[in-house]
C-alpha cells in the first residue's frame, strides 16, 4: 500500500524521506551520546527538551528523576545535585 502510494505522490514520498532523515539523526546524536560525560548527557537532555517545548530558560521535567537516568544510560547517584 505505501509502495504504491509514494510512487503516485511524490509529497508523501518526501514526508516519509525527512521523517526517515530526522530520526536516523536522532538515533546517531543517542549513539554519540555514550560518549560523553553524564554532565554533557545532562545538558544534551536538557537542551534537546528545551527545544521540543519552546519553554526558553525555563525546562519543567516531564518524567521523574529515574526516567531521564534510565533513558541517559545512567545512575540516580549521578543526577543529584551537587
Amino acid at each position: 500500500m505505501i509502495a504504491k502510494l509514494t510512487c503516485r505522490r511524490r509529497d508523501v514520498t518526501q514526508q516519509l524521506m525527512n521523517i526517515a532523515s530526522e530520526q536516523t539523526k536522532q538515533c546517531q546524536e543517542k549513539i554519540l551520546l555514550l560518549t560523553k560525560t553524564a554532565e554533557e548527557r545532562m545538558a544534551w537532555f536538557l537542551l534537546q527538551l528545551s527545544k521540543r517545548l519552546k519553554s526558553g530558560n525555563l525546562v519543567i521535567l516531564p518524567r521523574p528523576r529515574q526516567d531521564i537516568v534510565d533513558q541517559l544510560g545512567l545512575m540516580i547517584e549521578t543526577a543529584r545535585g551537587r
